[in-house]
């Protein structure tokens, strides 16, 4: 397919731009992306070009960006990341006057930003999750305001001003991590979750609304994650499960959503419950899996962006399997030596889909070094603890 719509994408370095980047430039779209040159997508060949400085894409800036908008004619801007779903939405009257957004208003993607919020919509809904101990920071001091049994989960509370996740076994431990939060200005505002954990498996559901309708539904399982106790997926599963699709659309139809977004929920292994874990307005990071599916949100949502005809997806595989080989599961690894040997399996299996393309090699080279960077930080703090 021929299509001289330009679409400009946002946060080029993120793994999973670089799977929209390719599949939208595979549709036939042109695609310039935010940031630098020497990013994953800035280094893939299905990318137009790199435009506009990324550290000028923020509030502080936006008249120069409505004016680069104006000068450069783009059909779509498709934004990828948290803040950048959060900017566009916040203005999306003014960019609108220069091109199409697929995103919800302000107000509902900071609804969906703010996780105490959306774990309050979920109880109104009858939906479970997780039980939250009450702590607060003030005058320097950590309070903590309800008996909590362990082990915990701590978490931020929102999904743009936020730390690593981290368990604690202990008060011990809880005290320690809740310590090192109260360091950043953010916790004040936003001080963590901490939560029960939930043991079992990580479920995602993710969707493509239109005005408050679904248009498309996709589901996985995470298999590995980065930090392993529950984090971004580094190798997952699609599956199709009746009863996550209906609480995933249960919270979108709720908020009347528009536009991508994903439903993180955690399965109890004890008793095959799903409790929700956080509502993300943006893509995701498993999005190749998905695109691999067949499910290509990007084409999908730039389409609707452009008023064009969407056909939904009615039945995509299930049990496919994706990994991100140098996008966390070497730091998985490190994290757990027990998934080596599955790591390893996957890699030579030639069934496993991953994003590391013999016709796309630049940012694959990229990625290595920077999975690299991230196992040697991760080392460095597994080994500085002991």
């Amino acid at each position: 397919m021929i299509s001289s719509h330009k679409v400009l994408v946002t946060d080029a370095n993120y793994k999973h731009t670089l799977g929209a980047v390719r599949s939208l430039s595979m549709a036939g779209f042109i695609v310039d992306a935010i940031g630098s040159r020497f990013t994953l997508s800035g280094l893939s060949k299905f990318l137009n070009k790199t435009v506009f400085d990324e550290r000028l894409f923020s509030e502080n800036h936006i008249d120069e960006f409505l004016q680069f908008l104006v000068k450069n004619s783009y059909d779509v801007l498709l934004p990828i990341g948290a803040r950048s779903v959060r900017l566009v939405s916040k203005y999306k009257k003014e960019i609108e006057r220069c091109c199409k957004v697929p995103v919800s208003d302000i107000e509902k993607v900071d609804y969906c930003l703010d996780k105490k919020r959306t774990q309050s919509l979920a109880k109104s809904l009858g939906i479970k999750v997780p039980e939250n101990y009450e702590i607060s920071f003030k005058d320097g001091k950590i309070e903590i305001t309800s008996e909590v049994r362990y082990p915990v989960f701590i978490k931020g509370s929102h999904e743009i001003f936020k730390r690593r996740p981290s368990i604690a076994r202990n008060q011990q431990e809880l005290i320690s991590t809740l310590a090192s939060w109260q360091r950043h200005d953010f916790a004040k505002s936003f001080p963590p979750l901490v939560q029960e954990f939930i043991e079992g498996h990580g479920f995602g559901y993710f969707a493509l609304y239109k005005n408050g309708k679904c248009v498309q539904s996709f589901m996985h399982e995470r298999i590995r994650e980065s930090p392993a106790i529950g984090g971004p997926s580094t190798c997952a599963m699609s599956v199709y499960d009746e009863n996550l699709m209906r609480l995933g659309q249960k919270l979108f139809d709720a908020i009347g959503w528009h536009g991508v977004g994903m439903v993180e929920f955690r399965k109890d292994e004890r008793t095959d419950e799903y409790y929700l874990m956080e509502i993300n307005p943006k893509f995701w990071g498993s999005l190749d899996l998905a695109i691999a599916c067949g499910v290509d949100f990007p084409t999908m949502a730039a389409k609707m962006a452009l008023g064009e005809e969407i056909l939904p997806i009615e039945k995509y595989p299930t049990g496919v399997k994706f990994h991100w080989l140098y996008g966390g599961e070497i730091a998985h690894a490190i994290e757990n030596p027990s998934s080596i040997p599955s790591i390893i399996r996957d890699s030579l299996n030639p069934n496993v889909k991953s994003n590391l393309w013999r016709s796309d090699p630049l940012p694959c080279i990229l990625s290595f070094f920077q999975e690299m960077y991230r196992a040697a930080r991760i080392m460095k703090e597994k080994y500085s603890a002991v």
